[in-house]
Formats: C-alpha cells, structure tokens, sequence
C-alpha cells in the first residue's frame, strides 16, 4: 500500500498534465479534417484510469516478487 500511494502521487501528477494538454492537441489536430468530430470526455478518463491501472499492476508484480524472494530468503 506504501509503495502504490508513493508511486500514484507522480502518476496522478502527470495524468492532470497530460490531460488538457493532449485534449488541446487532439482537437487542433482534429479541426484540420473535412469531417469533424467532437472528443468526448470519457476518452480521455478511460485513458487516465488504465494508466493508473498499469502503474498499480506494475508495483503490485514487484511487490509480489519481493515477498516471494524474501520469503524463501529466510
């Protein structure tokens, strides 16, 4: 639990970054298109959510693995 709340804060971090930034990307990139479309918001949840999901699979396996070797280590 230690490890993910130190590992989500940056993650969370850069999430809010990147967010609006590549809102504003996309959509100057989308206007250059004969036919436009509108982003949605729920694009762009659906990506920070796996991303937090990814970090928190990543410290978990980690987390794991240490356990194990600790465990026959003793």
């Amino acid at each position: 639990m230690l490890l993910s709340k130190d590992l989500l804060k940056p993650v969370l971090i850069a999430t809010c970054i990147a967010l609006p930034a590549g809102y504003w990307v996309m959509n100057k990139w989308l206007q250059n298109f004969a036919y436009k479309t509108d982003l949605s918001w729920w694009i762009f949840m659906l990506a920070a959510l796996i991303t937090v999901g990814i970090a928190l699979i990543t410290v978990g396996i980690k987390a794991i693995k240490q356990a194990i070797a600790n465990r026959l280590r003793v």
